[in-house]
């Protein structure tokens, strides 16, 4: 998938014009690039627009799902996670030009970004297109086994800089939450296909953890 040509393609569509198109590439396309991406990176943008060319037909707002998935993680940082999600939002609605999008289209782009850090998004800008995008994201959960392993391995070399004394605990919490949650994913299609998988993917990392 040519990630750029997918970009000036959005961005005409957007009416924005072609050298500050090229210019917003080329940040999107140095942050996703940055050394400690190990899984956060321009293949997990791929993945996710090859469920954009999937689930197409449902998806009523894709142009405001695209630029979602563009600025999603544009801001990744392991040393101060806290803030990633709200610091994407600000920054995607600091690059997009005023008059591209409606008022109340910004502010459920910025409501779709960060809600990336709960992946519930509250009632108001709940569409389906916004649940289709967050069950995008989390659609990582329920890879087959090898991939998963994979995915988790990237994950931990991403916060290499922790020792196994502060990532363990800390990992463990946030797919022990996950679990908790009655339903891991917001649409129906996504749920029948897949919270089972995930979950038993979350499980079986939580014990891989705790026997390492």
């Amino acid at each position: 998938m040519n990630l750029q040509l997918r970009w000036l393609t959005l961005t005409k569509e957007l009416s924005i014009n072609d050298q500050l198109a090229h210019k917003m590439y080329t940040k999107i396309e140095k942050k996703y690039s940055e050394s400690h991406r190990k899984y956060h990176n321009l293949q997990h943008l791929r993945e996710l627009f090859a469920y954009v060319d999937a689930y197409e037909d449902l998806i009523e707002e894709k142009k405001l799902v695209e630029l979602a998935i563009w600025y999603h993680d544009i801001i990744y940082s392991v040393l101060r996670p806290a803030k990633n999600e709200l610091k994407s939002a600000q920054f995607a609605l600091q690059e997009i030009p005023e008059g591209i999008l409606s008022v109340e289209e910004r502010e459920r782009l910025f409501c779709w970004i960060e809600s990336t850090k709960k992946h519930f998004i509250p009632e108001e800008h709940a569409t389906l297109s916004g649940q289709l995008f967050m069950d995008f994201d989390m659609a990582i959960l329920a890879a087959p086994n090898e991939k998963y392993v994979v995915y988790a391995k990237n994950i931990r070399e991403e916060y290499g800089i922790y020792p196994d004394l502060l990532y363990k605990p800390g990992r463990r919490k946030a797919l022990s939450d996950f679990l908790d949650s009655d339903e891991l994913f917001l649409t129906d299609i996504f749920k029948k296909k897949y919270e089972e998988k995930a979950r038993e993917n979350l499980k079986y990392e939580i014990r891989s953890l705790e026997m390492s």
